[in-house]
């Protein structure tokens, strides 16, 4: 029978010690990595769920009507154009000048103003909320869509107002109509309705041009303003019609979307001719 070396009792004592220890370490390494584990999962989801909060507030909180005119009033100004004298045809004589008003709404860091058409050969200023006359020149103006951009000569950034996405408008969806009535004042006026229907029409030989209807009234010299949805953005270019027929108690608007491309080759084309 062969003879085996046992160990001795101090060397048992010895080993068993060790293997507690080793095992109270991996214990306690296995619990500070779960404890890691755990915590990082929960900080992420705790600022998962803060990120959600904050996009489902931006997206589903409506505004109150003074907070959109605070919000916006800085954004809508009055332009004037000045048609040159004609000749009365019976006398000769040279009849007075003839003023237009119109709204309009600052856009590309307050240096543009979008508004409705205004003929070429007209002279424009335009007065800004603080009750300041600036120069303006024509940049681009398109008689089909109605849609005319000037450039003013601004100092330092205007507020501007900020443009909503008028393919996800609803019939049935209250809207304000913002602008300047006439006469002229910076004070800023305010109507509300809701969206009556959503058509294409045409207009100047052109079909299906895409037109938001309202139940709002559009005062005289709001053609050109704000069409505004309940979160405070602009989904329209308010322009008037003839008042004629079952529709004149009606306003009308062009959506943003169809505006934005005709606006933004304009100013692109003016930055280039000048330099940007």
């Amino acid at each position: 029978m062969r003879n085996s070396i046992r160990p001795t009792k101090q060397e048992m004592i010895f080993y068993a010690g060790t293997r507690t220890r080793m095992i109270r370490l991996s214990i306690i390494v296995a619990s500070v990595v779960l404890f890691v584990i755990v915590g990082a999962a929960a900080l992420t989801e705790d600022a998962s769920k803060k990120r959600h909060r904050s996009v489902q507030g931006d997206v589903e909180r409506e505004l109150t009507i003074p907070e959109i005119v605070e919000r916006l009033q800085s954004s809508i100004v009055i332009v004037q154009s000045t048609s040159d004298p004609e000749k009365d045809k019976r006398t000769g004589s040279r009849l007075p000048k003839r003023y237009t008003y119109r709204s309009g709404i600052l856009v590309r860091g307050g240096r543009y103003v979008l508004t409705t058409h205004i003929p070429s050969s007209e002279r424009v200023e335009v007065i800004l909320p603080t009750a300041r006359g600036v120069g303006a020149r024509i940049v681009g103006s398109d008689k089909a869509n109605s849609i005319c951009v000037l450039s003013i000569a601004s100092r330092g950034m205007l507020p501007l107002a900020e443009f909503g996405n008028s393919d996800q408008v609803r019939v049935g969806e209250s809207v304000l109509i913002l602008g300047h009535h006439v006469p002229a004042s910076p004070q800023l006026t305010v109507t509300q309705g809701i969206v009556s229907s959503k058509r294409t029409e045409t207009r100047f030989g052109l079909k299906d041009v895409k037109v938001l209807v309202f139940d709002a009234l559009l005062p005289t010299g709001c053609s050109g303003g704000a069409v505004v949805n309940l979160k405070g953005k602009v989904i329209g270019l308010a322009f008037r019609r003839a008042d004629e027929g079952p529709d004149k108690y009606l306003s009308y608007a062009f959506p943003i979307n169809s505006v934005k491309p005709v606006v933004k080759e304009m100013i692109d084309t003016d930055r280039d001719a000048n330099g940007g």
